[in-house]
């Protein structure tokens, strides 16, 4: 009965999702293991909290756009979008991914360096490259848009904006690592140089 009410889709997804974020988190762990003191175990868990961190910020941002198109559309046309409940379900979504990442993300910050340098730099330049993608990308279609197609429509700068006001938010949220976070900083060999001046005895 169970097989029956399920379609052929259901199935591969619950099959293939599990499977896809396995095989993430192995290939994620191979530049994991070329860091000197990691515990495999913590690398681990590392590599989990980034990735409901990454979930985090899917929530966020499903919640997010939306609601800033629906908004930015009704300043431009004059017309409502979404209804009152529409947005309190976008606002419970955004809440939803808010406590996901923060609790993860304190989750982390317990993890000793070594173990979770790699795990934060790849989600750190992941965002960091998609902010700036996201950006360019946004600007070209701006400017093309303007350019190539004729008649405009009302509407129609609003979705670029939007995209690229949320390029320049994970660019400037990455601009540059925390300097309170020393393992961003830190080379992946783990030695650190001596100064110029000074020659070992």
């Amino acid at each position: 009965m169970i097989l029956s009410a399920l379609s052929v889709s259901s199935l591969l997804t619950f099959v293939l999702l599990p499977l896809g974020v396995l095989l993430v988190l192995s290939l994620a762990l191979i530049p994991c293991l070329i860091a000197p003191g990691i515990k495999m175990g913590a690398t681990m868990k590392a590599l989990y909290c980034y990735s409901m961190q990454c979930l985090g910020i899917s929530m966020m941002t499903a919640g997010a756009l939306p609601a800033v198109y629906g908004v930015l559309e009704k300043f431009s046309v004059g017309a409502e979008r979404f209804s009152a409940e529409m947005y309190l379900a976008l606002l419970v979504l955004f809440s939803a991914g808010g406590v996901t990442f923060l609790w993860h993300e304190q989750t982390a910050e317990k993890i000793d360096d070594a173990s979770r340098r790699v795990p934060a730099l790849l989600f750190w330049y992941s965002f960091k490259s998609i902010g700036y993608v996201l950006t360019l990308v946004a600007a070209l279609s701006f400017l093309f848009t303007m350019l190539l197609i004729r008649p405009l429509g009302v509407s129609w700068w609003i979705t670029p904006v939007v995209i690229f006001l949320y390029g320049l938010l994970l660019s400037w949220c990455t601009r540059w690592p925390s300097t309170s976070s020393t393992f961003m900083s830190m080379p992946l060999g783990g030695a650190k140089h001596a100064p110029a001046g000074k020659k070992k005895k």
